[in-house]
């Protein structure tokens, strides 16, 4: 009767301090970076509050030319395992601005200015109750919308840059992974 009791405790702690392990994700490189000669790109996963996965993106862009540039945001694509799978959004963006997204998609960065952002794949968007006057990604009472964890695999952006009437594209790529501790 003993041999039983001590194998039932044995497989119920090796039950309940495996489910107990928490998982650490990784992001390889920590960042990623391109350079064109108008412009240099940085992509860095952003972790979740309170949380050890990933759940956006800080993106900086420095115009390094003399004019300005256009950012495309209709024709730049989170990459997923090397697919398009959607576009962005940023943190603080309305609900009506995402309808507004494909109407005004340029956002202008003059000569010489850096652009700073925290962005999202919007298809990752845990949606509670979107409505309008929600603001996306704060997941406060006048928001309820949260950004869902970036997946295992690689991730990124595909970005479109418009300079004097062409288009330049850059992708920048990172490989998220996770382990249990």
């Amino acid at each position: 009767m003993r041999p039983r009791y001590l194998c039932l405790w044995s497989v119920l702690f090796v039950v309940l301090t495996g489910c107990s392990t928490a998982r650490v994700y990784t992001s390889v490189p920590p960042a990623s970076q391109a350079s064109h000669a108008a412009f240099d790109a940085l992509l860095q996963p952003q972790a979740a509050g309170g949380q050890g996965r990933f759940n956006c993106f800080r993106l900086v862009i420095t115009n390094k030319s003399d004019k300005p540039f256009a950012m495309d945001w209709d024709d730049s694509y989170f990459l997923l395992d090397g697919r398009r799978r959607g576009q962005f959004g940023w943190v603080g963006m309305k609900v009506e601005d995402l309808k507004q997204l494909h109407r005004n998609p340029l956002h202008v960065v003059p000569a010489g200015a850096t652009l700073a952002a925290v962005i999202f794949p919007i298809e990752l968007i845990a949606a509670k109750a979107l409505r309008e006057g929600s603001r996306l990604g704060s997941g406060a009472p006048d928001g309820e919308a949260a950004l869902g964890p970036l997946p295992e695999g690689e991730n990124g952006l595909e970005v479109t840059v418009n300079l004097d009437g062409e288009q330049v594209r850059e992708t920048l790529t990172v490989k998220i992974t996770s382990r249990r501790r």
